[in-house]
């Protein structure tokens, strides 16, 4: 099992359900509580409920089937550390399951399509907390960024990713037959390339 990960935002950022309305169809609100600024994005899989939880943290419940029972605990602990939300997906739990837990222990509770991807939601959220709605570049909405390289990704048949020259990662792709390696996961939740394309002389001659 892998240790849960997290990515640190701006504390001065926006709340989860501001977010949620920015990354567009990929996640939807069921139940709004008092929102608080979202501090960090927290990878939880079920046998990781005695790990603490960050205040303020945004919980992906990643892996819980429907009707796992620890699935519950997760969102008590969640309100009793003040965490900002937790993000499922309608194959772990109901929305009007959902919404109740929510009400109950006062946190927030957001579903995500079962198709989505959570690294990609993870830095979906992370850059809607550090950009506007639309990006700075070429005026691209943030979405599209991964549509984007999931095309490049399927004409080239190898997995890609949109990197700015700093080596901010913007997006990357996600298809069947194109796993993500280690490396590659870790700049994804960093949002950041380890080498700078900067340094690369091949990429300084394009």
């Amino acid at each position: 099992m892998r240790k849960a990960s997290s990515t640190k935002v701006d504390p001065r950022g926006p709340t989860l359900s501001e977010l949620v309305e920015r990354v567009g169809d990929d996640a939807w609100l069921v139940h709004r509580a008092q929102d608080e600024r979202v501090q960090s994005i927290v990878l939880r899989e079920p046998g990781q409920l005695e790990e603490r939880i960050p205040p303020h943290a945004v919980l992906l419940a990643v892996g819980y089937r429907n009707g796992d029972p620890s699935f519950a605990e997760l969102v008590a602990r969640a309100g009793e550390a003040r965490a900002a939300g937790v993000i499922a997906k309608p194959a772990s739990i109901d929305a009007a399951e959902f919404g109740a837990l929510g009400r109950l222990h006062d946190v927030t509770t957001v579903l995500a399509r079962d198709s989505s991807d959570w690294l990609q939601l993870a830095s979906l959220l992370k850059s809607a907390a550090a950009l506007s709605a639309t990006d700075s570049i070429a005026g691209a909405r943030l979405g599209d960024l991964f549509t984007f390289a999931n095309a490049v990704a399927s004409m080239t048949g190898g997995a890609t990713s949109i990197v700015d020259p700093t080596g901010r990662v913007l997006g990357f792709s996600n298809l069947p037959g194109q796993p993500i390696d280690q490396q590659r996961r870790d700049a994804t939740l960093l949002m950041s390339e380890i080498d700078s394309p900067a340094a690369d002389p091949d990429y300084r001659t394009v």
